[in-house]
């Protein structure tokens, strides 16, 4: 049902499309023919230029030219970059933020609310000052830079739902702002029915990366691996480690047991409540079993 109500949108947006949109500026009923020949005129020394400098021609009109020409190439590599992070924007936001000790449905969702927001509003801006430069290349790199800065500046700050939300909200905002103007760069460099087949080949790309990125990305949270140390100071998998150190705060891990804190009357100070696929229940603790020569 809910990817039956998403789909409604497009569809109706299809058929406004087609009603209401022209192939030129010269069928366009609301152009003067003033502003139609200023339109035509424009877009003639658009690819009068291309051709005299060697970044158009009308020769890219197949699969494989497109295949051969370098730019289109780097695009698609950008494209597959600019797709995996729009799934972690999309499909892991409010993981990250219930990761971060927000348990509560309603303020989940309305925490989550707050990144696309923040992205309709950056995007506006950055597209609006585009266009008035006429620069495009650095208006989406820069935006890039910055949601990957935000990306490894979220995992200094995982336990703040502050600081979470502010920075997933960044995060939005750029990955928004660089694909609004992403897809005019092709344009630059390729002409006539060589710019579909170079946006085509550009999207297929990056629709291949947004396939196997949530697989990649869940795989990686499965099974997180310490950038440093050895293998005995490995983490339990997933959420269950972040879990456990809401409830246990101070805990370590030994071997299969996660210890935390013990009662005074343990010898060593640390007892084994929980196992790492115990963690998470959401009841209160269990009863402690001291360890070491300690009396429970």
């Amino acid at each position: 049902m809910l990817f039956l109500i998403e789909g409604i949108p497009p569809i109706l947006l299809a058929g406004a499309v087609w009603f209401c949109l022209v192939d030129r500026p010269a069928d366009a009923k609301w152009l003067t023919d003033e502003e139609k020949a200023t339109v035509e005129g424009d877009l003639a020394a658009d690819e009068a230029r291309k051709a005299g400098d060697g970044k158009g021609s009308t020769g890219h009109t197949g699969l494989r030219a497109a295949l051969r020409d370098p730019r289109v190439l780097i695009l698609g590599l950008c494209a597959c970059g600019a797709y995996t992070l729009a799934n972690a924007v999309s499909f892991w936001t409010p993981r990250i933020i219930n990761n971060a000790g927000v348990d509560n449905v309603l303020s989940l969702g309305l925490f989550s609310a707050i990144t696309p927001l923040a992205g309709i509003i950056v995007m506006q801006i950055v597209g609006r000052h585009s266009d008035r430069t006429l620069e495009r290349r650095w208006h989406a790199a820069g935006s890039w830079f910055v949601a990957s800065a935000g990306l490894v500046a979220l995992s200094f700050v995982t336990n703040s739902p502050q600081m979470v939300v502010v920075l997933l909200a960044v995060v939005a905002a750029a990955h928004y702002a660089g694909l609004t103007v992403f897809y005019s760069i092709p344009s630059i460099y390729l002409s006539g029915r060589g710019t579909a087949t170079g946006i085509a080949l550009v999207t297929t790309m990056g629709s291949f990366a947004a396939a196997l990125s949530p697989a990649l990305l869940g795989f990686i949270q499965e099974h997180p691996q310490p950038l440093v140390g050895t293998a005995h100071q490995r983490r339990p998998r997933g959420d269950r480690w972040h879990s456990a150190r809401r409830r246990y705060p101070g805990a370590r891990l030994e071997g299969e047991e996660l210890m935390r804190p013990g009662p005074s009357t343990a010898a060593s100070g640390w007892c084994s409540d929980v196992k790492p696929g115990e963690v998470g229940s959401g009841g209160p603790p269990p009863a402690a079993r001291p360890r070491g020569g300690g009396q429970g």
